[in-house]
Formats: structure tokens, C-alpha cells, sequence
């Protein structure tokens, strides 16, 4: 409400098992269920482009900018925010439409 720009991420590996924002994600979705899945994307993408001054190329899908995805598994008739609530790790990542890693 006050306009700070909330975002997600990650310290270092002496605080945290991991470096992953998407374990960042699940986390909060399970201590603060209260907060909207669309609101944690938010903080988790575009939040993050716009901390970095990043947001004109990166944080969402939109034409023209860098095609930077996380590809997660769902079940057949899940929806995205299966994503924050399952375990299911990342199968792919492109970054600037290459794939990255490719587990697919």
C-alpha cells in the first residue's frame, strides 16, 4: 500500500539449503498462505527485474522481452499455482530463449 517494492531472494547458502527462489516461494506459500499465489509470482519475477532496474527486459512475459523461464512440471489439470504448491523441480531453464538445462 505504501508502494515499496516487495521481492524475493536469496542470501547465501550459510542461511538457506538452497539458492533457489522458487524454495523461497514455496516457503512463504506455506508460512503465509494469506498471500495471494499472483502477489508471490510478482515478488518472485517482475518484483525482482524492477529491484535490479531489470524490468524492461526480464520479469515477464511479454513480447519483446528476454524469454528468461522456468519450466515445472504439473499435473494434467493443474494450474500454475500447483507450482508453489507441489515439490516438483524445475525440468528445463532458458535463459534468453536457450535452453540452460534441458531435463525434459
Amino acid at each position: 500500500r505504501a508502494g515499496v517494492n516487495v521481492c524475493i531472494g536469496t542470501d547465501s547458502l550459510a542461511s538457506n539449503p538452497t539458492l533457489s527462489i522458487l524454495d523461497e516461494l514455496r516457503f512463504l506459500r506455506h508460512e503465509y498462505p494469506e498471500i495471494q499465489c499472483e502477489r508471490l509470482l510478482e515478488m518472485g519475477t517482475l518484483s525482482g527485474a524492477k529491484a535490479l532496474g531489470l524490468e524492461k527486459s526480464v520479469g515477464s512475459i511479454t513480447a519483446g522481452k528476454e524469454a528468461d523461464l522456468v519450466v515445472i512440471p504439473l499435473s494434467r489439470d493443474g494450474d500454475w499455482r500447483e507450482a508453489l504448491d507441489s515439490m516438483s523441480e524445475p525440468i528445463a531453464v532458458l535463459s534468453r530463449g536457450c535452453f540452460v538445462v534441458d531435463n525434459r
